[in-house]
């Protein structure tokens, strides 16, 4: 995919981006509702992203890409629109941006411009995304695209080992093709 909003670039993923990935990963903050903050290794990485590429390639027209501020070209994290590993038959949102790109309106841009995607070009009925109960900063974007709260949950052990039950609490919200076209803004 290479497409622009007024202030992203979206890009396809490659294997450049492996040094950029390992750096937003490995910040505490960025990765607090993800991992607890826990640093992420070194040694294998590079295995990841190789498995990452590969499971994009196979997602035909879905997937996760990377974003980049067009006014100074720097790596602001990624973007998805892919299935949802939780929710079967479902297609999600996401993001995951560098902490200096916060609080500056580029996950609202760039989650809006998913569900442009998703609506206007793939057709979907309806898209979804999730987080954390404690994640107030991703709930507000979820708010301001125009999803709403759909219910809450907890997410399994598996995907967030030694996490109590309390931590996993999470929330699924929604939007579906007309809510999204019946929408202002």
């Amino acid at each position: 995919m290479n497409c622009k909003t007024d202030r992203l670039h979206f890009r396809d993923f490659d294997f450049s981006y492996t040094d950029e990935l390992f750096a937003m990963d490995n910040d505490p903050d960025v990765m607090n509702f993800i991992n607890g903050g826990l640093p992420v290794a070194r040694i294998g990485f590079e295995d990841i992203v190789r498995t990452l590429l590969e499971k994009l390639s196979r997602l035909d027209g879905y997937g996760a890409w990377p974003a980049h501020e067009i006014e100074s070209g720097e790596f602001i994290g990624w973007f998805c629109l892919q299935p949802d590993r939780h929710f079967e038959n479902e297609i999600e949102t996401g993001y995951r941006l560098r902490k200096k790109f916060w609080n500056k309106g580029y996950a609202t841009e760039g989650a809006t411009e998913m569900l442009k995607i998703g609506f206007k070009e793939r057709g979907l009925e309806k898209i979804i995304a999730h987080t954390l109960a404690g994640n107030i900063r991703s709930q507000r974007v979820m708010k301001k695209i125009g999803m709403t709260l759909e219910k809450s949950f907890v997410y399994n052990e598996s995907t967030l080992p030694k996490w109590s039950e309390e931590r996993r609490r999470a929330l699924k919200f929604s939007i579906s093709a007309e809510q999204y076209v019946g929408r202002k803004g």
